[in-house]
């Protein structure tokens, strides 16, 4: 089956393994703190679920609004 729309990937998706490297956070530890297992973090940067970003923006203490796109990543490194 063809696909017609091809879905845009999510900030979160780009750049979830980014955020997690930069702030010093293993894919282990996210996953605890998220309350999934360690094997579902690849499955869970690929989320359009809005509440769960959320979560993880509060997770990683980076705004939410980044994760989604909404606004442009700040002048400040937050990654860092």
């Amino acid at each position: 089956m063809q696909k017609f729309f091809a879905m845009s990937k999510t900030v979160f998706e780009e750049k979830g393994v980014e955020i997690l490297r930069n702030r010093g956070m293993s894919k282990s530890e996210f996953a605890r703190q998220m309350g999934i297992r360690k094997q579902n973090v690849n499955v869970l940067f690929k989320t359009r679920n809005l509440d769960t970003i959320f979560r993880a923006s509060k997770v990683l203490d980076v705004p939410f609004e980044m994760l989604i796109g909404y606004t442009e990543e700040p002048d400040i490194n937050l990654f860092g």
